[in-house]
């Protein structure tokens, strides 16, 4: 048979099985195949409804990007635990904030048999990103609190967001958190990176921690674990969930632990 001959019919074939095929939209637009939304203020209530004391446990995980079975074994790790009360992740939890990464990500989630809150990462605010975050997740900025403990949420994707980000919103719920025992501050990128930031927001970064009732800041970003007692605080960055890494803090009669995991073994690095 005549390669001509051959190339119509392969293409003739292909026609045909294309237009048996399920058309999916783009991954660039913002639909969505999931139907959960307000997944963070839905989440911050059931925290809430737990009555937490001074004693309570909050695993953290991030950048899950392209790491989906590990994030998988690791909410198989933490659904096993009884002493695990919530969960945050510290953002990128897509590679490109594609609508079916976003899918991908809330169907894994709805395994986990504790409540969690997302915070939004650089990843996750490529493209339409930051509108299917809004739509599945609510506002990038927020916070909760229980029992004399202030959690603040907030996105610090200054380059993501290059005409509209403004650190204002977090400088203002820190200075009003006066009347707190605890106050933890949770974002995705490092806040002394000087990629981001210039050198003056990171010195106003550090000033605001350290002169605050801080006592605990959280980042992700870089995937490596990193903890620093800084002059009146502590840094903690938490490792990519690659090797089913993760941290556990353990807060207990206002004292903090910190465990580092890894493939199923926990130990303790507490500052």
């Amino acid at each position: 048979m005549k390669p001509l001959v051959i190339l119509l019919i392969l293409v003739k074939f292909a026609v045909l099985l294309a237009g048996c095929a399920e058309f999916k939209n783009s991954p660039f637009t913002d639909e969505l195949q999931t139907n959960t939304r307000n997944w963070n203020a839905r989440n911050v209530a059931k925290i809430q409804a737990l009555n937490l004391n001074d004693t309570f446990r909050i695993a953290t995980i991030s950048d899950t990007h392209s790491n989906y079975n590990d994030l998988r074994a690791v909410i198989r790790e933490i659904n096993s635990r009884s002493d695990i009360d919530f969960v945050i992740h510290l953002g990128d939890f897509t590679d490109r904030g594609y609508n079916f990464e976003y899918d991908i990500f809330v169907d894994i989630m709805k395994g986990l048999n504790k409540p969690s809150v997302v915070v939004i990462g650089n990843h996750d605010s490529i493209g339409k990103g930051p509108q299917l975050y809004r739509r599945v997740f609510g506002n990038p900025d927020f916070t909760f609190d229980f029992n004399g403990t202030k959690i603040i949420i907030a996105n610090n994707n200054r380059l993501d967001f290059i005409s509209s980000w403004s650190a204002d919103w977090m400088f203002n719920e820190v200075a009003h958190s006066q009347g707190f025992d605890r106050v933890i501050v949770a974002h995705h990128v490092d806040p002394d990176s000087t990629n981001y930031f210039t050198t003056a927001q990171v010195m106003q970064f550090d000033k605001l921690y350290s002169d605050s009732k801080v006592n605990l800041v959280l980042n992700g970003h870089q995937h490596t674990f990193l903890m620093r007692a800084m002059t009146d605080y502590l840094s903690l960055q938490v490792p990519r969930i690659q090797d089913r890494q993760y941290n556990i803090l353990d807060f207990k009669e206002g004292e903090l632990h910190v465990w580092y995991c890894q493939k199923g073994h926990c130990r303790t690095v507490a500052p």
